[in-house]
């Protein structure tokens, strides 16, 4: 029989500590609030499956109903996070997961039958990872490759878990037949986030040097080619002329007196002209 206590357990302990160095990452830079929904996110995951955990020892209502709603909004946590990573606003669909969950396991044939039930979750699990694919597939694509691993990984937890629901709604396996699956396709659910997670920080790291490439390129004013930018983009200018049998014109122009603005009405005038 599969210890579902003793997984959840380890994805408990992976998952604080994942939140934890996102909090710490989103201190460092408060402007950007993906890190913190994504340490949300973690914390909420956490902190659901450890009241799951427990069931037995815990009120039912908290252990069932409350700690699958509040992992579940980790998913919606995580949601926000990638919209939030392109500067889009959340929108009203990344709380699907919690909502599916409640709206289904106070109906009687759901709560008080443990198969139904994690046929609910995975239901609404796929579902949340759905929504984190399309949150993916909302940024650039063509920019950003890592983005297509990303949502591959997020559609391949949709379809898992999507799948495990459908073969326990086929098949009306028994307690601990349904303990056994829901608890190997939950495990296989944490190792995928785990992988997503890993392209998550490949996202960000080539972000970043894409950024520090740009500022190194351009000017910070202006936003055009700065020397070294210009000299690196006439050399593939050049060999793609020569290529095409073309010839390549420079035009140089200069504003006369210009200092006369920034002396008349200063430097940040200036800049603005």
């Amino acid at each position: 029989m599969f210890n579902i206590a003793t997984g959840l357990a380890i994805w408990c302990s992976e998952a604080m500590t994942l939140a934890l160095v996102l909090f710490v990452a989103w201190r460092h830079n408060v402007r950007n609030e993906a890190y913190l929904y994504w340490g949300l996110g973690f914390l909420l995951t956490g902190i659901g499956f450890a009241m799951v955990a427990l069931r037995g020892e815990i009120p039912s209502v908290l252990s069932v109903e409350a700690g699958n709603a509040i992992a579940l909004l980790g998913q919606s946590a995580w949601v926000a996070g990638f919209l939030a990573l392109d500067r889009k606003r959340i929108e009203w669909w990344a709380l699907l997961p919690p909502a599916i969950w409640l709206a289904g396991v106070f109906l009687p044939w759901v709560n008080s039958d443990y198969s139904n039930r994690v046929v609910l979750y995975n239901l609404a699990s796929a579902t949340g990872a759905t929504a984190l694919a399309m949150a993916v597939a909302a940024g650039d694509m063509r920019r950003e490759r890592t983005r297509r691993k990303l949502m591959g990984v997020f559609v391949l937890q949709g379809c898992l878990c999507f799948g495990s629901a459908l073969m326990m709604a086929l098949t009306m396996p028994s307690d601990i037949e349904a303990t056994n699956l829901g608890g190997a396709s939950a495990m296989a659910s944490a190792f995928l986030l785990t992988i997503a997670f890993a392209f998550t920080c490949r996202l960000i790291m080539e972000r970043s040097e894409r950024h520090l490439r740009a500022l190194t390129l351009t000017d910070s004013l202006t936003g055009v080619l700065n020397r070294r930018g210009l000299l690196g983009y006439f050399d593939a200018t050049q060999e793609k002329a020569h290529d095409d049998r073309r010839q390549v014109a420079v035009m140089l122009f200069d504003l006369d007196h210009f200092k006369r603005v920034n002396d008349r009405f200063g430097h940040q005038s200036g800049d603005a002209v």
